[in-house]
């Protein structure tokens, strides 16, 4: 009698799938946030941050609040939590932050004023990234044009508080007393003297600041205003410079340059779009 043989079960999926088909756990966020920091250049960057966004996500009804909790925290506290973003724009502190609020009590009331803010202005504003080429074009051409007109720029022979007669060789006890202008102009004359070499330093100093501000930190509605206002508040005391302080030569031609870009930065640097009326 012949017996009929069993058909063979099917060999088991290897180790690396079940790895692969297996979602992370709570202590793998913090590992999956660096790699994706790592990655922050590469194209894959944004579906890195799409899959952490959905663990977190899912974590807030699956996972243990006391558990989730302090690892949402820990995210919250690394650098570049604001700059990291999805293939929707959504930063992993915006999820991270959505995610506490969606625990239960008492870990809403955890989350700082300032991350209710920015979840609020995340909300409300849509801030464009700042287009951070053109930005340094424009920068890097004022100073070179700066640059150049102080480098071809020179000083004459100084005859502040001097007037015509003096110079004519005129006894300047015979003369009329000084003006009130006159004076205020001879007593300003040794702060113009230390101003007038600072002046291009200052500019290129606070220019530069105020790029790394706008491009790398500036991811909220209210600093990319603020970023705004403060190449538009630099560009009117730049022109402001020039056109008051007793410079001479080309400096003054420098001074405007470097006005002119900081103006053309503050242009170019995309305003906050309002989502409830975009």
């Amino acid at each position: 009698m012949r017996t009929q043989s069993r058909p063979s079960p099917p060999p088991p999926d290897s180790a690396s799938d079940a790895d692969v088909a297996s979602p992370p756990s709570v202590d793998d966020l913090v590992p999956l946030f660096d790699r994706a920091l790592a990655d922050a250049t590469s194209e894959s960057s944004s579906r890195q941050v799409g899959a952490l966004n959905a663990c977190i996500d899912r974590m807030t009804r699956t996972e243990d609040p006391e558990r989730l909790a302090p690892v949402l925290h820990a995210l919250l506290a690394k650098d570049g939590v604001n700059r990291l973003v999805d293939e929707e724009g959504v930063p992993v502190g915006i999820a991270a932050t959505r995610a506490l609020l969606a625990l239960s009590y008492p870990h809403p009331l955890e989350i700082s004023p300032e991350r209710l803010e920015t979840l609020r202005q995340f909300d409300d504003f849509i801030v464009p990234p700042a287009p951070s080429g053109k930005l340094f074009f424009v920068l890097a051409v004022a100073a070179l044009f700066q640059g150049m007109f102080v480098l071809v720029s020179h000083d004459g022979p100084s005859f502040e508080g001097l007037s015509v007669d003096v110079l004519a060789g005129m006894d300047p006890a015979s003369l009329p007393p000084p003006t009130f202008w006159a004076r205020v102009k001879e007593g300003f004359g040794p702060f113009w003297r230390v101003v007038k070499p600072a002046v291009p330093w200052i500019q290129f100093i606070a220019s530069a600041l105020g790029y790394l501000f706008a491009v790398a930190i500036a991811d909220t509605a209210r600093e990319r205003l603020l970023a705004r206002r403060g190449f538009v508040v630099l560009g009117f005391l730049g022109l402001a410079a020039g056109f008051l302080l007793p410079l001479r030569g080309s400096q003054p031609l420098g001074t405007f340059a470097s006005a002119i870009g900081a103006l053309l930065v503050a242009h170019n640097l995309p305003k906050p779009i309002d989502r409830r009326i975009a």
